[in-house]
């Protein structure tokens, strides 16, 4: 917060420094998949944080098989939206679902701890 009260603009990531962000995450494994479309997801779609843990996989709007949008159930000003997503973060979640379902992760939040005895619950 700023000394008056009032909170401090953030500077965002060049386009540069967002893509060697994304570049430096290891994706051979379920957990550099998951952190991957996270992050991904919030670049392209400008969710927050919670925002991006509260999705669920029911959130997911699909059409032909295709990811295409998420419901964004609380919002920013407490409102609900749908968010179009685009190649880059369809194929980033997609991946990331197949590798969650090859975990035995079905429903629930999308963004899932997949450790052994904690699997499915929010990260």
């Amino acid at each position: 917060m700023a000394k008056n009260g009032g909170t401090r603009a953030q500077e965002a990531l060049t386009v540069e420094e967002l893509d060697a962000l994304l570049d430096a995450i290891e994706t051979r494994s379920p957990t550099g998949k998951r952190n991957l479309a996270l992050l991904t997801l919030m670049a392209d779609a400008g969710l927050r944080v919670g925002e991006a843990l509260a999705l669920e996989t029911r959130d997911l709007v699909t059409e032909a098989g295709q990811i295409m949008a998420v419901k964004v159930r609380n919002g920013k000003g407490g409102k609900a939206a749908d968010l179009a997503v685009g190649r880059r973060t369809a194929s980033r979640l997609a991946r990331w679902l197949a590798a969650r379902g090859k975990l035995g992760i079905a429903a629930g939040p999308i963004f899932c701890t997949i450790s052994t005895g904690q699997r499915g619950l929010p990260v």
